[in-house]
Order: structure tokens, then C-alpha cells, then sequence
């Protein structure tokens, strides 16, 4: 492009008597129609250069790097940018991550002149740290959007840059990556955030040791369990072998991602609680109602009840600390327990009690609101250059080499490579989450995962149903109060049901009681929010 620009102006300059350079200098290039709603969402911005030669782009789950030149490119030191981010320190390793950070840079300076300056903040410090610095003014660039620092509470704050015509321009790749899961990252019709690409389905999931499968001789029925009656087969003679001090499940039968429909799995029901995982039930015709009023909650305890009295259930769940149930499948003194999980979940679940399991699959999940927009990043009103942060998250979501030391660290020192897959080094500190941040799915998958893990779950995304409501999410202004309320009435009650000790009476009082707490307003307005987002899909 320099060499052009030079050739022209010795033309220009040559020519200069006949009046042409003049005429050039009035040229200017047409504005672009800013893009609708509706075209953001679906489509990249118009490009002005269009007529250029095209960008390279990339499959999805490939792991191709973003697009270099042969030349060697030599960033002036002056010519560098630093910029903060925010990165969720999912086992607070702080301490051990300046390397991780260092070996990020050394491939972020030469490729786009940005250093980062990585805050690896902890669940612990996160909300205060980052309310302190933004109400402070302090720098702070891309930011973690993740449950402490939701999209909508930041929004709410005027904490966000508006990146709808941001993306389009400055990450074209991922844009194109990411176009379907960008709904729940809209507010208002404007975009502010980038989902973090990541297994996005999640399905239900029993998870059972294989090894006491293996003992008592039913390793064949767990595998291809499709049934109530075929799992309760197997917790019955899990009682029997084990003289009752083996439980058979950690856990009730009670989930807001799905409804019991009779005996077999297949008729297990998908429910999208639009975020509101406590409280609400929808059907595909824009219903809202209380899930806890539905046949299929009801179900639910119901069944509780029967396996606690046959004692099969653990009868402490209702009072035990969440830990609890981990706790007691790790000590194997408890059998099984059920999950909604993404792809990968034996090998997840394996790796978290240690031991081998079978999971056989209880019902297929669809992409709803809640799976995408937990975790994502963005772009905070303190930063330096909204458009190099940008490009940043640009280069970010199309690299694995980054996006391999940000979880798994620097290979050689925090991990090596076994047949192609990471294996982490000793008890090395440094190793992080494959969900919070970037693309995950060009990543190099974990020992224990098919090397095209991160393909099939790209693949599975790709191919998965999303929910009819997908892109919605509940504005929960003017609900605290009743929220409040709610949640003390839940907190009383739906231990005790959902962990076996259900009766008529006491089901009927926590319905009663939910209403007086104000549970009919909260679903009528939040069926005014969605009415109104249907109106405008």
C-alpha cells in the first residue's frame, strides 16, 4: 500500500498542470448506512475496502493462527501498546502466572504491538477489584464477563463499550465464529460483548462408578440405561451388595433443565427457565409458568420420596453442605449422582472424583440464553483504544498458540504433549478452565479426550437446537423485592422436596407460600418481557 501511495504521487505530481490532483482531493469515500438490529446480528459490517483483496479466514475449530506475512514485522518500541485485562483466576494462581503472561506477549507484541498487562483475579477479589478500579477511572481495557460481572449488570453501569460496529470491522473472524451465539449479547438492539466459544450444549447425564458397576456385575444395563425403572434396577442391587452402606444416588431427580414425563428417558423434557433457573417453566409456544406448579416438578419429588424410602437416596442431602454429595462419591460411599454436562463428561467427571465412570444420557439439551452469555469478554468505558482491544480479541480467538497458554500454560513447563494431547506436568501449579474465555475450541485437548475433542464439540454447536429463546434474558429492574422473597420461601422448602421428604401438604404449603412472596407478578411481567422480545425477533 506504501508503494502505491508513492507511485501515485509522482503521478500526481507529474501531472499536476492538467488539474487532476486537485480533482482527487475532492474525492471522498461514501459513508456507510449503519447496519440495522437485525443485520448485526446475522451479518459482518459492510467493508468499505471490499474491493480488496479478501481477508483469510478460518473453519471453526481449526487451529490456524491469524493470517501472517512472510516479511518479518519490527515493532518499534514506542510503537507498543499496553493494555489491561481482566482474566478470572479460576484456581488463584496468581503467583505462579507471570510466565504464562510473558509467553503470551512474546507473541502479541511483534504480531499486533499490544503487551498485556493480565490482573489474574480470583472469585475472592474479582467484584471488589473491578469496582474499585472502574469508579477510580484506573485503565482497564477487556474484561472477563462471567457471573460477577454480568453483561447486563455492566451494562447497566454504563461500564461497556457499544461494540456493534466494532466487531464487524476489527474482528471479522470472530465475528464470523460467533454470529449465531451473539443474540444474548445484545442489549437494547447494540451489541457489548463477545460469548466465550465453548461447548454450548448441555445435556442430563447419570454418572456412575464403574468400578462398583463392574462388582455387582451390571456394567452392560448401566451403559445402556434408557429408563427410571432400569436405573432403580441397578440402585437396588447396589443396596443389596453393598448392605446398604453404599448409596446408590447423591442426588434427587429435580433440575430446572428438565421435566420428568413417565418412565422412559426419552420423554424427559427440555425446559429453557430463561435464567430464572428457580422459578420458571416455558413451553415452545412463548408460555411462561411456575416450574414448580408443573407435572413435571411434581414428578420429580415424587420420585425423591420413593428413592429415599427404598434407600437408595442419600437421606442427608436435604440439610448437608453442597460439598456433600462429592464428597461422599469420592469416599465411595455413594454410587452415582446426575449432572447436566457438556460433551466430555466422563472424562470430566473421571478426572473431578477419580475414578473411571459411566455416563449413560438422559435427555438432549438445546443452546439456550444462560449456556452463552455467562462467560464472554468485553470492552470497559476505561480503556485506552477501544479499537486495539478489539483487534486484540481478534487475535485472541483465532490463535491456539494463545489461547493454549492462557489454560494450559507454557508447554514444557506447565504441560507436555502425549500423543498429541496436554498432560499436565507434576502437580504444576499453573493450569487453567477450558470454558471461561476465548475460543476454546481451537484449543489442544487434555489426555483422556479424542484428539479432535474440540472439532466434535464445534461440530455439536453447530448442529445442536437452540432454544426459541435464545438471545433473551430476563430485566430484573423493579424485581428485587419479590426475588427476595422468593428465594427465602425457596430456601425453606425445596431442599426438603427435592431430597425425598416430599407430602401432599407440604408441596401445597410451599405453592402457597410462593404466591403470597409475589411469584405471580414476577412471572406475569417476566411473560411481558418475553412477549415483547417475540414481538420484535
Amino acid at each position: 500500500m506504501k508503494k502505491m501511495k508513492g507511485i501515485l504521487a509522482l503521478i500526481l505530481a507529474a501531472i499536476l498542470v492538467c488539474g487532476l490532483f486537485a480533482a482527487c482531493a475532492k474525492q471522498e469515500t461514501p459513508k456507510q448506512e449503519e447496519p440495522t438490529q437485525q443485520q448485526t446480528a446475522t451479518t459482518p459490517k459492510e467493508d468499505p475496502k471490499k474491493d480488496e483483496e479478501p481477508a483469510k479466514t478460518e473453519e471453526p475449530g481449526k487451529t490456524d493462527e491469524p493470517e501472517k506475512t512472510d516479511e518479518p514485522q519490527t515493532i518499534d518500541p514506542d510503537d507498543v501498546e499496553e493494555l489491561v485485562m481482566y482474566y478470572y483466576d479460576f484456581r488463584n494462581k496468581v503467583d505462579v502466572s507471570q510466565h504464562v503472561e510473558d509467553a503470551v506477549n512474546e507473541i502479541l507484541v511483534p504480531a499486533i504491538g499490544v503487551k498485556l498487562d493480565i490482573k489474574w483475579l480470583g472469585i475472592g477479589n474479582w467484584l471488589n477489584t473491578f469496582t474499585l478500579d472502574m469508579a477510580g477511572g484506573e485503565q482497564l481495557d477487556i474484561i472477563n464477563i462471567m457471573p460477577a460481572t454480568t453483561l447486563e449488570g455492566m451494562y447497566s453501569n454504563n461500564q461497556l463499550v457499544d461494540l456493534t460496529e466494532l466487531v464487524p470491522e476489527y474482528a471479522p473472524q470472530t465475528f464470523e465464529l460467533m454470529k449465531d451465539y451473539m443474540g444474548p449479547f445484545y442489549v437494547d438492539g447494540r451489541l457489548y460483548g463477545i460469548p466465550t466459544n465453548k461447548n454450548f450444549r448441555v445435556d442430563g447425564y447419570l454418572v456412575m462408578n464403574k468400578e462398583m458397576l463392574e462388582e455387582i456385575g451390571m456394567l452392560d444395563e448401566a451403559k445402556n440405561c434408557s429408563s427410571r425403572s432400569e436405573y432403580e434396577a441397578i440402585a437396588q442391587k447396589i443396596k443389596e451388595y453393598y448392605n446398604g452402606e453404599v448409596y446408590a444416588s447423591e442426588a434427587g431427580f429435580t433440575n430446572p433443565s428438565w421435566l420428568p414425563n413417565g418412565d422412559s428417558f426419552a420423554d424427559v423434557r427440555c425446559n429453557d427457565f430463561l435464567g430464572a433457573q428457580y422459578y420458571v417453566a416455558t413451553d415452545d409456544d412463548g408460555h411462561v409458568s411456575l416450574l414448580q406448579g408443573t407435572d413435571g416438578y411434581k414428578q420429580s419429588i415424587q420420585m425423591a420420596k420413593k428413592w429415599l424410602d427404598n434407600g437408595w437416596l442419600d437421606p442427608e442431602l436435604a440439610t448437608a453442605e453442597r460439598t456433600h454429595a462429592t464428597e461422599m462419591l469420592k469416599a465411595r460411599q455413594g454410587f452415582s449422582t446426575n449432572v447436566t454436562a457438556e460433551y466430555g463428561v466422563e472424562v470430566a467427571q473421571g478426572g473431578n472424583l477419580g475414578y473411571e465412570v459411566v455416563c449413560p444420557k438422559f435427555f438432549d439439551g438445546v443452546i439456550r440464553t444462560n449456556n452463552v452469555n455467562s462467560w464472554g469478554a468485553g470492552v470497559t468505558v476505561n480503556t485506552v483504544d477501544e479499537v486495539l482491544a478489539v483487534k486484540t480479541l481478534e487475535y485472541i480467538y483465532n490463535s491456539s498458540e494463545v489461547m493454549n497458554l492462557l489454560n494450559w500454560g507454557v508447554e514444557g513447563v506447565d504441560y507436555e504433549l502425549e500423543d498429541g494431547l496436554v498432560k499436565r506436568i507434576g502437580d504444576n501449579p499453573y493450569f487453567e478452565h477450558d470454558a471461561f474465555f476465548g475460543n476454546n475450541l481451537i484449543m489442544t485437548p487434555l489426555a483422556g479426550n479424542e484428539p479432535d475433542f474440540y472439532q466434535i464439540a464445534q461440530k455439536i454447536n453447530d448442529e445442536s437446537v437452540k432454544s426459541p429463546y435464545l438471545g433473551f434474558a430476563i430485566d430484573p429492574t423493579g424485581l428485587d423485592n419479590v426475588i427476595a422473597n422468593m428465594s427465602a420461601v425457596y430456601d425453606q422448602y425445596n431442599g426438603q422436596l427435592t431430597s425425598g421428604y416430599y407430602t401432599e401438604e407440604l408441596y401445597q404449603e410451599y405453592l402457597n407460600k410462593l404466591e403470597v412472596a409475589g411469584v405471580n407478578d414476577y412471572l406475569a411481567q417476566i411473560q411481558d418481557q418475553l412477549n415483547s422480545w417475540l414481538a420484535a425477533q
